[in-house]
């Protein structure tokens, strides 16, 4: 099987992985593929948390955790997506709360005070 990417180039073959101690419940990799964001379910030992991860400066790895950048939360996520310019992350929670997350700074977006739309697919 080969994977690939936006401009049908296939992707290196590689033996790192990503292990997590709890559930994955969604994966989605950004549209500039870029960025990688894993949101895992609540264990024993932690709430739900999404982690992001970055593409390396060789080969494009999304295996570098950008360990300022983790959402913690106290419910199971449903989904989450980026927008199309890759600046915020939505995701929706088993209390069916959508919330919008600014990328940059890992604060939520108010949404009543945005003067634009955001595109998502």
């Amino acid at each position: 099987m080969t994977f690939l990417d936006s401009q049908n180039k296939s992707y290196p073959v590689h033996t790192n992985s990503l292990k997590f101690k709890a559930n994955i419940a969604d994966i989605k990799l950004s549209y500039d593929e870029e960025m990688l964001a894993v949101a895992l379910d609540a264990n024993q030992e932690e709430n739900a948390r999404i982690y992001f991860f970055s593409a390396t400066e060789t080969g494009g790895l999304l295996t570098n955790r950008l360990d300022d950048k983790v959402v913690s939360l106290v419910t199971a996520l449903e989904f989450i997506d980026f927008s199309t310019d890759n600046f915020y992350l939505v995701y929706k929670d088993n209390f069916e709360e959508v919330v919008i997350i600014d990328i940059s700074n890992i604060n939520r977006v108010n949404i009543s005070n945005m003067e634009f739309d955001i595109e998502w697919y």
